[in-house]
């Protein structure tokens, strides 16, 4: 028996909804990364710069750029 044929559509929505998922939970470990090798005189460490972005800019300092 043949497997179902799944649609491309179907494949082309999954793979946006993968995409945006991912994106949306990597960027905020990228901005930190960023930060912390852009100025890390100004954090003394990963969770220090995360507790100060999210004082001075909320959650929205995560998805900045």
């Amino acid at each position: 028996i043949a497997p179902p044929k799944i649609p491309i559509s179907a494949k082309l929505g999954v793979g946006a909804l993968a995409g945006i998922f991912g994106t949306s939970c990597i960027f905020p470990l990228d901005v930190v990364k960023t930060r912390l090798q852009g100025s890390a005189h100004l954090y003394s460490g990963p969770l220090d710069c995360v507790r100060k972005v999210l004082a001075a800019e909320g959650p929205r300092g995560f998805y900045k750029g």
